[in-house]
């Protein structure tokens, strides 16, 4: 396999990709590029590690070629070549070449232990094999061995639950070499001892109808596992799909290249020692028994509820993990996990795709970094729904749900991170690293906690952002350390008054905070008009709200705006600097601009209630047009996967 290409190649696309929608006296732009650039070169991660190779693709014409066949024959077999030695139930092949595998073995066994430089098939065409004392298919030595499944056949391989001393075969079909899984025909295995399918080196799928049912782990290659074009549904008692190399930076990855992936784990759905690459293909991933077995803890300081997992030494339930980075190119995701739905170590970057997740924990998170740059990102629940020491978004359609914070740099101090997590989620920022950046997208946030809670910076040039933040004033919309520059986009952000902040002064952008006179029902529209009457901007939200951050392009030096509540007029207020505050009678204001977020303090009541509408204002808006463009909602159904 070609050495991985550098990190600094795979990031060079994204740092072009992100900044080319900033404007370039953006405050942004070199801090971007300087985020990106900064990422550890020991994760290189790249597209360009998935490889096959000629041999990896059926070969449809065998049956006009020669090969030796091995007949199963209940409580017997028989072999038509000398190649093949047969030692009671057991076939022992030593040779390179083709064989085919027929017929029914009730306790056998078919080992390969060909030399280093041979390359052996092993054709199932219509195959039950069981064994009652070791693994069924056991490869001791080659070069590599293809197993091919034939058109329009079944092949059933169980292992035995038990094995005797000295047997290193821990999985129904073994293997020591090099090991390809291809052909149009369906394999079922079942694993009654440990692991269904395993790969001491590389491990490759490339085709066929494969169901795994494991009392441990699924499918195991130990150098990569690589999946093309298959059909694999599994069921297991540990992980689902997992390389399992943390020796080499090289190896100990899995990329998926396209097919339809069904996976039921007791632990992590897909967890790789290194990284995981997915350019494609229809994934569905349970884990631990989904989201909803996670936990529900009690804050004995604030009363609040909160869903949250907590992962221990002895177990983690991720459906996507990497020891090192994730880089997700496109595909369709399901994702319901006890804990993360997407967990790296390091770094997430996502260019493409469909996710669709429901977490008890994080959403999407990282240690290092995320970044996307466009996709559909629906996560329906979570505890904290995206959460990195950097986030950077250039594009995209993204859905946020949490019953704690929605999207959080830098967030190392809540119990998320703290309860049995070692060696994960340990975030500082003492030098004032950690950012958000948005450049672009569609994002919509509905959060318990924090709405959006930085510990650090953030800064914001294009985009369109809502928050639906807290009921509860012990958080706000926005929670920022030290500043929340705004030089372009649009933010919408609806919450509690106790702990509102504004954007910052030193924002080229201008904003409006309006505090409004006790907790504001939800089913009057909320909307921005100017002088004329015309309609500049309208939000929906769908839970109460007493304070509401406007930042939006339109909002111009010196001119006089209204609010309204469906149609009537609440105040009015005129744009005097980049922070205009304007307050409702009997409104209290919160601390506005004053103060930085990253307190941890009391958050909000667990509740996912449904995100609000928007209107996201475009150039094309004219006075008194009200032009209406709402986020897709539809493109979350399992139904569309």
């Amino acid at each position: 396999m070609k050495k991985r290409l550098g990190l600094i190649l795979a990031l060079l696309v994204l740092i072009c990709f992100v900044t080319a929608c900033k404007k370039k006296d953006s405050a942004t732009g070199d801090i971007t590029g300087d985020m990106l650039a900064s990422i550890d070169g020991d994760t290189s991660i790249s597209t360009d590690m998935i490889a096959f190779e000629e041999n990896d693709t059926f070969d449809s014409s065998w049956e006009e070629k020669e090969y030796t066949e091995i007949r199963l024959e209940n409580t017997s077999l028989s072999v038509t070549d000398s190649k093949v030695k047969v030692n009671g139930n057991t076939a022992e092949i030593t040779t390179a070449g083709t064989y085919r595998v027929i017929g029914s073995l009730t306790d056998g066994q078919i080992v390969v232990n060909a030399k280093e430089n041979d390359v052996v098939t092993l054709l199932l065409d219509g195959v039950t094999l069981s064994s009652g004392s070791t693994a069924p298919i056991s490869v001791v030595s080659a070069e590599k061995v293809i197993l091919s499944l034939a058109d329009g056949t079944t092949n059933i391989i169980t292992d035995a639950a038990t094995r005797a001393e000295g047997d290193e075969t821990t999985a129904a079909i073994y293997s020591k070499a090099d090991f390809t899984i291809n052909g149009t025909g369906k394999l079922a295995v079942n694993a009654t001892y440990n692991n269904g399918i395993q790969g001491k080196d590389s491990l490759k799928v490339v085709g066929g109808e494969i169901s795994v049912n494991a009392v441990n782990d699924g499918i195991v290659g130990k150098d990569d596992l690589q999946v093309k074009d298959a059909t694999i549904s599994i069921v297991s008692g540990g992980d689902g799909m997992k390389s399992t190399n943390s020796e080499s930076e090289e190896k100990g990855f899995i990329a998926i290249d396209g097919g339809k992936i069904s996976i039921v784990a007791g632990s992590d759905g897909i967890q790789a020692s290194t990284d995981v690459i997915i350019t494609g293909g229809e994934i569905s991933v349970t884990t631990g028994g989904g989201s909803e077995k996670a936990a529900v803890k009690q804050d004995s300081m604030s009363g609040r509820r909160e869903t949250q997992a907590v992962e221990t030494n002895e177990g983690s339930y991720k459906a996507i993990k990497a020891s090192k980075s994730i880089l997700i190119t496109g595909g369709t995701f399901l994702l319901d996990s006890l804990d993360d739905s997407i967990h790296s170590n390091h770094t997430v970057i996502i260019n493409n795709g469909v996710i669709v997740a429901s977490s008890g924990d994080d959403g999407i998170h990282a240690d290092t970094a995320i970044v996307i740059t466009d996709g559909k990102i629906q996560i329906n629940k979570s505890y904290e729904g995206i959460e990195s020491n950097s986030i950077a978004i250039s594009g995209g359609e993204i859905t946020v749900v949490s019953s704690d914070d929605g999207i959080i740099v830098s967030g190392g101090m809540d119990a998320s991170s703290v309860n049995g997590r070692p060696g994960q989620n340990r975030f500082t920022d003492t030098e004032g690293e950690n950012k958000l950046l948005i450049s672009g997208g569609i994002i919509s946030v509905n959060a318990s906690g924090d709405g959006i809670d930085v510990n650090g910076s953030a800064y914001m040039s294009g985009g369109f952002v809502t928050v639906n933040g807290p009921t509860n004033s012990g958080n706000g919309a926005l929670d920022y350390d030290r500043v929340f520059e705004i030089t372009g986009g649009t933010l919408i952000a609806a919450g509690s008054s106790g702990m509102a902040q504004t954007p910052s002064e030193s924002s080229s952008q201008n904003s409006v905070m309006l505090f409004l006179a006790g907790s504001q029902a939800t089913e009057r529209e909320a909307s921005i008009r100017d002088a004329e009457g015309g309609i500049l901007v309208t939000y929906s939200p769908k839970k109460a709200y007493q304070s509401l951050i406007i930042s939006s392009e339109l909002l111009k030096e010196g001119e006089t705006y209204s609010f309204y509540r469906g149609d009537t007029k609440v105040m009015e207020f005129t744009i005097s600097g980049r922070i205009t505050k304007a307050y409702e009678e009997g409104a209290e204001s919160g601390r506005g601009s004053f103060g930085g977020g990253g307190f941890g303090g009391n958050k909000g009541m667990r509740e996912t209630p449904p995100d609000g509408e928007f209107t996201p204002p475009t150039d094309e808006m004219k006075k008194g047009n009200r032009v209406k463009r709402e986020v897709e909602s539809g493109y979350g159904s399992e139904s569309n996967l």
